[in-house]
């Protein structure tokens, strides 16, 4: 919150500067009244008209200050709102991929939306008011003082009593708000599942099914809020009953002074309008003290959002990647149940094309994260050029690497930007992009070409079209090693084959392609087939060497052709 201040501070001090001004001047209010009333009982017109005069002048100026007032603060609550907005997004975005994976991304869209919103509404805005309202109170409470020591006294009594309050409901408030916004994030999770499911459920008829868990999660949601709304409006008919009680011994107090002459009629009439000057603040602070609390567990959980970071990485030299990259011994579990990699050695020379195949589950995709930094607890080093990548910084080992998954995603936007991603290429790179992945076939045929639009997810265009995009966003970045992790499955066989036979062409590009597809025209294009079995690498050379040693690999090889007929 400080860095979010310091990032506003001239905007703050104007509306500071703008509250005390205006919060004075509200209360000037009833030295105007208690001056024309004793002018009026003193039969003074001269002072009467001087009053008029002054007046006429003082309200028009009140007005545009309070204008001015308004328009910054809202400026300032908007900015700081944005500054959280951007400080949680960066955050986010700051992560790896392996703490990213680690929280539901619906927990991110929670805290982008509700949880911001109620630390703006709840936290942000209500201090700022509390702020304004507190020096109205303090104002008026001394001129309350100014007008009769005993009336001033009476009136600071009594409102001690009103600072119970927050300690009897800051704590509740605290629990009911962060209850309410963990089943604001369920209900953001509940309903981003559905959507993304969208299909399956219309297919498998779980409409009805769909319909009772969205009513019991948002009744759980409502529940929470009428709770925290329960508890809210219950602290504030007590700070009203409190504030009333303790203005009304003011007032009496200060009728008695009037009656015995210590205090003019015009004092008398002062003290009444100063009223509001002292109830409206006091009971704002009894009701929002609590709720600002209660907003801190919300505010704390943005924080741990935002202020995310590897600091570690900034301090490690950058990887390269001339001449090989090995994983020696690598192990790896989830828990301590199951390895899902033991043991595994593997090398590649820069220039070289594998083929990691083997059945499900049996590690593949997991050593590529591995390979690409994704995940960092395992035992064993890989190592890039010799130098383990524990030494190097992480951050940057993209610099090295694409990656191309089974499930290609595609921005909403055009076929172009989709490439290129907000970077600027020149027309040679964008060229050679276009032919090895071959987009150029189907661009073609679109009158708009790069600028055509591709869809939410790429759904105008074919699943070998929206790899081909994929490919040619990993290739017009001229990395030296390119990961294929499933990435052509779901396309056919003779799309897959087109696309990977053009890769082969490059020859300073290190390939490695997880695949299931058994095609012996395309793995005989490989340096090297590796296979895997139950986390450990069985068996690793040519396609032709691998088949004529009739071990693992001829085996699951002949296997999965018999499956496939």
């Amino acid at each position: 919150m400080h860095i979010i201040f310091e990032k506003n501070k001239l905007l703050l001090t104007v509306t500071v500067l703008l509250s005390v001004i205006t919060s004075l001047g509200y209360v000037f209010i009833a030295y105007i009244l208690k001056t024309v009333t004793d002018a009026a009982v003193a039969g003074d017109v001269d002072r009467l008209v001087r009053i008029a005069i002054q007046s006429a002048v003082y309200f028009p100026l009140m007005g545009g200050l309070g204008f001015l007032l308004n328009l910054c603060s809202r400026r300032l609550v908007t900015r700081i709102v944005k500054r959280m907005r951007k400080n949680v997004f960066e955050g986010i975005l700051r992560r790896s991929a392996t703490d990213f994976s680690q929280v539901n991304t619906a927990d991110y869209l929670s805290a982008l939306s509700n949880d911001i919103k109620l630390v703006e509404e709840n936290g942000i805005a209500s201090v700022l008011t509390l702020f304004q309202q507190g020096v109205i109170f303090i104002a008026a409470l001394v001129y309350a003082f100014i007008i009769s020591p005993v009336v001033g006294g009476v009136l600071s009594g009594s409102m001690l009593l009103m600072l119970i309050l927050p300690g009897l409901f800051g704590a509740r408030l605290q629990k009911l708000q962060t209850q309410q916004s963990d089943s604001l994030s369920k209900l953001t999770v509940f309903m981003k599942d559905v959507f993304s499911g969208y299909e399956i459920i219309k297919s498998y008829r779980m409409g009805s099914r769909i319909n009772r868990d969205y009513e019991k999660i948002n009744s759980e949601a409502i529940r929470t809020r009428i709770k925290t709304d329960t508890v809210i409006t219950l602290s504030e008919t007590l700070a009203e009953i409190l504030a009333y009680l303790s203005l009304f011994s003011g007032f009496f107090v200060g009728a008695f002074l009037s009656i015995n002459g210590n205090i003019t009629a015009g004092a008398m009439l002062a003290l009444i309008q100063l009223a509001s000057s002292l109830l409206n603040p006091l009971m704002l602070a009894m009701q929002r003290i609590p709720i600002i609390q209660g907003v801190q567990p919300i505010f704390r959980r943005l924080h741990t959002f935002s202020d995310y970071r590897n600091t570690d990485e900034t301090e490690k030299k950058p990887p390269h990647f001339t001449r090989a990259v090995l994983l020696d011994d690598v192990s790896f579990a989830y828990d301590d149940s199951r390895k899902i990699l033991d043991n595994v050695r593997f090398s590649l020379r820069k220039g070289q094309k594998a083929a990691i195949v083997g059945p499900s589950g049996c590690g593949k995709t997991t050593l590529m994260r591995i390979l690409s930094g994704e995940y960092g607890s395992y035992s064993g080093r890989v190592l890039f050029d010799d130098e383990d990548v524990s030494d190097l910084n992480l951050d940057k080992l993209c610099d090295l690497l694409s990656i191309i998954h089974q499930n290609v995603y595609l921005f909403d936007t055009t076929i172009g930007e989709n490439i290129f991603l907000d970077q600027d290429f020149t027309p040679a790179q964008i060229d050679r992009a276009l032919q090895y992945s071959g987009v150029d076939r189907f661009l073609a045929q679109n009158p708009d070409g790069l600028k055509a639009p591709v869809g939410e997810n790429g759904h105008s265009l074919s699943g070998g079209q929206r790899q081909r995009i994929a490919v040619a966003r990993a290739l017009i970045r001229e990395k030296p090693i390119l990961i294929i992790d499933e990435g052509t499955s779901s396309v056919d066989m003779q799309t897959a084959y087109d696309i990977e036979r053009r890769l082969f062409e490059l020859d300073d590009l290190t390939l490695i392609t997880v695949t299931h597809a058994m095609n012996e025209e395309i793995l005989k294009n490989y340096d090297l087939v590796v296979y895997m079995d139950a986390g450990q690498i069985k068996e690793s050379d040519t396609f032709d060497s691998l088949i004529e040693k009739k071990g693992d690999f001829y085996r699951f090889f002949n296997w999965q052709k018999r499956e496939a007929v």
